[in-house]
């Protein structure tokens, strides 16, 4: 929905004004007009608070929190304009002025808001970019650190350590790609299960002679990584289905694995 002409319109009515006194006045002194005339309240200001309504709506820009307490204020104000002796057809009037200013207010906020929340971590370029685990949490869908560590103490994950360091792991960011995150990159992490976390690294970020010269990164991922000629087998390879490449990738993992424990 674009609602650049709504702004546009509320700001040429002052609707958006902190303070407007004699936008006031006028609305009161037609309502007034209107009050003595004995007319109903005018159908075209209603039916802009319902296509106003209506656009809110569709842009989801109310809570539920915030027209509970707008209605209790509203309900206590309403009170007092009728104990001051303002007519049904005033009041219905000023209601109408504060619902489309509010509004207004409110869609005003979400708009900034809007660009002021934080961007989703999305996977990172670098396959092999080190993240936290809080890091990998978030680009794996809000994940907490201690689940992360959980999957990798089951082999679902793993990490390296930087040499002469002892603490603070960090988790080569493909893991988190869409193609390669969960079930492709378990059944790979199978055969290499007891395995440590440089000889996972070692294996993913080579070129594999039983891959086409591709890393598996590559081929879970069915893309290249870095820019370089491909023979034909290496770009059959990552033309073919994400099950063929994923087989292909778990065979290479069983022969790695074969050969450190040899």
């Amino acid at each position: 929905m674009n609602i650049n002409p709504l702004i546009e319109r509320l700001e040429r009515e002052g609707m958006l004004a902190e303070h407007n006194p004699e936008l006031m006045q006028q609305f009161l002194e037609r309502a007034q007009a209107e009050d003595r005339r004995a007319g109903a309240y005018p159908k075209s200001r209603k039916t802009t608070r319902v296509q106003l309504a209506e656009s809110v709506s569709e842009a989801d820009l109310a809570s539920q929190f915030v027209n509970e307490a707008l209605k209790e204020v509203t309900d206590r104000k309403v009170a007092l304009l009728a104990r001051a002796g303002f007519s049904a057809t005033v009041i219905e009037a000023l209601k109408a002025w504060v619902d489309v200013t509010v509004d207004a207010r409110v869609l005003q906020q979400q708009l900034r808001m809007g660009t002021e929340r934080a961007p989703v971590i999305a996977p990172a370029a670098d396959p092999l970019e080190p993240l936290t685990a809080r890091e990998l949490g978030d680009a794996l869908g809000d994940l907490s650190e201690d689940t992360v560590r959980n999957r990798e103490r089951q082999g679902k994950l793993f990490s390296v350590t930087r040499p002469g360091r002892k603490r603070g792991r960090e988790y080569p960011a493909f893991q988190a790609w869409p193609e390669i995150a969960g079930d492709p990159l378990e059944q790979v992490l199978s055969p290499l299960t007891g395995q440590e976390g440089p000889a996972l690294y070692g294996f993913f970020s080579s070129p594999n002679d039983l891959l086409a010269n591709l890393t598996p990164i590559e081929v879970l991922a069915g893309k290249r990584t870095t820019s370089r000629a491909l023979d034909k087998g290496a770009e059959a390879l990552l033309a073919a289905s994400p099950d063929e490449r994923r087989a292909a990738a778990a065979t290479a993992a069983q022969t790695y694995a074969g050969e450190l424990g040899a």
